[in-house]
C-alpha cells in the first residue's frame, strides 16, 4: 500500500476560451476530448477501477478514509496477473466479441451506392453517386477499402485498415458485435476535423453489414470548440 496525501479540487469554468488561449500561449496543445467510462470490480478492500478513455485507459487500486473533514487515500500495488485478468473482463464487457479483420468478410464485393453529407455553405444535404470495392489482403489481416465517386473522380481514393491492439487502422474501436449468420456491426472513433472552418471533431464510422453493407459517419464537435 502507498501512502501520500491527496488534494483534489473541482471548479467549473465560465470562461473556457480565455483559458485555453492562455494555455497555448504558455505551449500546451489540445490532444483531444477525453470521453471516459469508470468500471469498478468488486474488490475486498477500496475501489478497483479501471477507467477507459478516448485518450487513454487506467487501472488503480485505492481506498479513500475519512480524516477529520478531510479524506486520505490509500493507493494499492496491483499483481500483474490481476492487470491481465482486469483487461481481459474490460475487453469483453466493451466489444462484445474478439474482432479479426476476417470477422468482415461478409461484406467483400462492389457494393453501389450513395453518399450524403450537409453542405455547410448551403445549410442543405447533397448526394452524390459513391461505390465501393471491399476485399482482404492475402493473409485476411487487412481490410482494403477502394473508394469510387463517378462524378467526382479526383475523390477516388484507396486504404487498407489492419488491427492492433484497439484500433482498427487509426481508429478506436468502440464496438463489434458479430452474428453466427457472419452479419455484423463495427464502431470505431477518430478525432478529426469537419467543415471548411475546419472544427475539432470526433468522426464516427459504423460498418454494418445485414445482407448489405453501409459505412456511415457522425461528427461530435466538443462544446469548448464549437
Amino acid at each position: 500500500m502507498l501512502n501520500y496525501k491527496d488534494v483534489t479540487q473541482k471548479a467549473r469554468l465560465a470562461n473556457a476560451d480565455v483559458i485555453a488561449s492562455v494555455l497555448i500561449a504558455m505551449g500546451a496543445s489540445f490532444v483531444g476530448e477525453d470521453h471516459q467510462h469508470d468500471i469498478y470490480f468488486q474488490v475486498q478492500n477500496g475501489k478497483l477501477k479501471f477507467r477507459h478513455g478516448t485518450l487513454g485507459t487506467l487501472i488503480t487500486h485505492y481506498e479513500r478514509i475519512a480524516v477529520g473533514p478531510l479524506e486520505k487515500t490509500y493507493l494499492y500495488h496491483m499483481k500483474k496477473a490481476l492487470l491481465l485478468t482486469v483487461f481481459s473482463l474490460f475487453f469483453s464487457m466493451t466489444y462484445g466479441q474478439s474482432f479479426q479483420v476476417k470477422d468482415l468478410s461478409k461484406s467483400i464485393g462492389f457494393w453501389k451506392g450513395e453518399l450524403t453529407y450537409l453542405d455547410y455553405s448551403s445549410g442543405k444535404p447533397y448526394s452524390m453517386a459513391a461505390n465501393i470495392t471491399l476485399s482482404l489482403t492475402q493473409d485476411q489481416k487487412g481490410f482494403i477499402m477502394l473508394f469510387e465517386y463517378p462524378k467526382e473522380p479526383q475523390a477516388n481514393a484507396k486504404d487498407t485498415m489492419d488491427v492492433t491492439g484497439n484500433l482498427f487502422g487509426k481508429d478506436r474501436i468502440v464496438a463489434f458485435n458479430k452474428e453466427q449468420n457472419g452479419d455484423f456491426q463495427l464502431i470505431t472513433e477518430v478525432d478529426g476535423e469537419d467543415g471548411n472552418d475546419n472544427k475539432k471533431a470526433v468522426l464516427r464510422h459504423t460498418y454494418l453489414s445485414i445482407s448489405f453493407y453501409i459505412p456511415s459517419k457522425a461528427l461530435h464537435h466538443p462544446s469548448h470548440l464549437a
